[in-house]
């Protein structure tokens, strides 16, 4: 028996699926419903500097290797905005999508360990939708993983 869903999106969209792929396919339903992407002819490679807008210090770097070129649906915010280096596609200075507090991008390299103030707002997130309250982390020491940052804000691809 086929499986009938509706999902809570910006627009009204719903699907029938195959039982067996259900998970892998709501997945991609959801994703594209978020955005979109095509094949690239370029490979984008290469350290990106970025702003995160719902950051206190903003910056976020990390390291980009893909040829995608993904757009927005209505709904989805860029989850930053590029300084350097191509994000989404290259041309909107976008970078990753954010939906809610479903959170994508392309960087890597690796993202968390060099942007610990990332890694606090998403374990914030976390602990707001599962007890309902706010939390202050304990004050870690960062020293690393900030040298780690700042090594690569600006550098260049």
């Amino acid at each position: 028996h086929p499986i009938t869903f509706s999902l809570d999106l910006p627009e009204q969209f719903s699907a029938v699926l195959p039982v067996s792929p259900f998970s892998k396919a709501v997945s991609n339903v959801l994703a594209n419903a978020v955005a979109y992407t095509e094949a690239g002819k370029t490979r984008f490679i290469g350290n990106v500097t970025a702003q995160a807008k719902f950051l206190k210090r903003k910056t976020i770097v990390g390291f980009e290797n893909h040829s995608g070129l993904t757009y927005l649906n209505s709904g989805a915010e860029p989850f930053m905005k590029v300084k350097i280096g191509n994000g989404n596609n290259g041309k909107d200075k976008s970078e990753g999508a954010r939906y809610k507090n479903v959170f994508g991008t392309y960087l890597h390299g690796p993202l968390l360990p060099k942007n610990p103030e990332l890694c606090d707002y998403l374990i914030s997130l976390a602990i707001r939708k599962k007890y309902g309250c706010e939390i202050s982390l304990l004050k870690l020491n960062d020293d690393i993983e900030t040298f780690a940052h700042k090594d690569r804000v600006g550098v260049k691809y």
